[in-house]
């Protein structure tokens, strides 16, 4: 039985690793900035919206079409986000940037009445470049706010 499982086990390593995919040639990891359009005004609930604008900049040599821009909070003290995402298809030229507006819920601890901790936002970016699917992960550990 067990003659007969290693085979079996190294076909399966072999697959994949096979159909793992790397970045292609020519493919860069994109600039990716984050801004909070509103400031943050808590509720009686504890709660308060918040509106982002997510600028992402193909540094690429080939056109990426992005798929999907998650956002999440990572690590906050006073308050924390909803995770949210915003699925999508554009196409992005070498050079060229792509701004998506993405709207969100963020909760305040008890207590929490004023945002003074600085927004630290992770961006999960989902695109296509030469036909293959890619994700890359940006941490801006300082959100820009009005």
């Amino acid at each position: 039985m067990r003659q007969r499982a290693l085979p079996l086990i190294a076909a399966i390593v072999v697959v994949a690793c096979a159909s793992s995919t790397t970045r292609p040639d020519g493919v860069t990891k994109a600039d990716v900035d984050v801004a909070l359009l509103n400031s943050l005004f808590f509720s009686s609930a504890g709660n308060a919206a918040a509106s982002f604008e997510v600028r992402v900049t193909n540094t690429a040599e080939i056109p990426i079409t992005i798929y999907s821009i998650r956002l999440s909070s990572p690590g906050m003290v006073q308050y924390s986000m909803q995770p949210v995402e915003r699925r999508l298809r554009e196409t992005v030229e070498p050079g060229q940037s792509a701004t998506v507006g993405i709207s969100a819920t963020v909760f305040g601890n008890p207590g929490t009445t004023v945002n003074e901790e600085p927004f630290a936002v992770r961006v999960f970016l989902d695109f296509e470049a030469n036909g293959a699917r890619h994700h890359d992960i940006f941490n801006i550990l300082n959100v820009a706010q009005p």
